[in-house]
């Protein structure tokens, strides 16, 4: 008997293990995918890796972490239509984007997905009891839909007026460096919930 309960112990810690890996590979997946979508790499204005390979690998690693927060799973759902959202990113037209309405839409659907998926690593780092954490997700969250969302709407101005937005085509400038700047912090909160969060608590403990 007593050999038998360690075998039993022994498989629910190794599964215990397995799931934590998981959700760490999942948010590093995430990472690497959001590297792909703030970075372009581009030759004659084609880009070499594609944002949508980015949100494809943000949707692969959103679904392994689902069971940590509902938020998780919304943030899958706007990973997907961000996919076929991006594709007008592979080529870069010099003469004006052609496909601008989409690129509008795309931000604001990125918006929806940085709403619910920092939210979602807020909501867990609290029932973790990493305030740090917490208080990190939350501030790069309200930055980043500040940042951008003023971005979005400037650029929707631009693409509407055309030559006569001058003005605010100087103002665009500075928010794009700036919005640079809240995407990094983006992918310091990811990387740092990769390491700082796994199993929910009720889940990790030992067994007696």
């Amino acid at each position: 008997m007593e050999n038998e309960e360690k075998v039993i112990i022994f498989q629910v810690h190794g599964s215990n293990m397995l799931e934590e890996r998981s959700f760490d590979y999942g948010f590093m997946t995430i990472f690497w995918g959001l590297v792909i979508t703030f970075f372009d790499f581009r030759i004659n204005g084609f880009n070499l890796i594609p944002d949508f390979v980015g949100y494809v690998l943000v949707m692969i690693g959103v679904a392994k972490t689902m069971r940590l927060d509902y938020r998780f799973g919304q943030a899958r759902t706007a990973a997907i239509i961000l996919i076929p959202l991006s594709l007008p990113d592979i080529i870069e037209f010099p003469a004006g984007d052609p496909f601008w309405p989409i690129s509008i839409i795309s931000g604001f659907c990125y918006l929806v997905f940085i709403w619910v998926f920092l939210g979602g690593i807020k909501s867990v780092a609290e029932s973790h009891g990493n305030a740090s954490l917490a208080e990190l997700a939350y501030k790069v969250l309200i930055a980043t839909f500040v940042i951008r969302g003023v971005n979005l709407t400037f650029s929707l101005i631009v693409n509407l007026l055309g030559s006569s937005a001058g003005a605010i085509i100087l103002l665009v400038v500075p928010l794009v460096f700036v919005g640079l700047l809240v995407g990094v912090l983006v992918l310091y909160v990811v990387y740092r919930a990769s390491q700082e969060i796994s199993l929910p608590a009720a889940q990790s403990e030992p067994l007696q």
